[in-house]
């Protein structure tokens, strides 16, 4: 898959977006993109991909994943609300169940 930011028109757009979602959640802007994040939140296995709608427990509603971005001690998967424009992003930890599928390097 390869890298894109839900709604950005062209890949200089979403580069910016990524930054900037990147700068607020305190992430770091690295070459290596997220595209899916599996773990475990309470005894419940969770997935997050960029431009897909979150597991109902999160109460995201019907709004997408826009970036996940390694945070050094935890992941931060980010929705409008939840760590974009707004709000805390929901965090994953780092461990033996939390397993992240890169974008392509293309």
């Amino acid at each position: 898959m390869k890298f894109f930011i839900p709604l950005a028109k062209d890949a200089e757009q979403a580069e910016r977006a990524y930054e900037a979602v990147a700068k607020f959640v305190h992430g770091a802007v690295t070459k290596d993109r997220i595209w899916k994040l599996s773990w475990r939140h309470k005894g419940m296995d969770m997935v997050a991909e960029v431009g897909k709608t979150l597991h109902p427990y999160y109460q995201t509603g019907q709004e997408v994943v826009i970036a996940i971005i390694d945070c050094g001690t935890c992941y931060s998967v980010c929705t409008a609300n939840r760590g974009v424009a707004r709000g805390e992003p929901i965090r994953a930890g780092k461990g033996y169940d939390t397993y992240a599928t890169y974008f392509d390097e293309e």
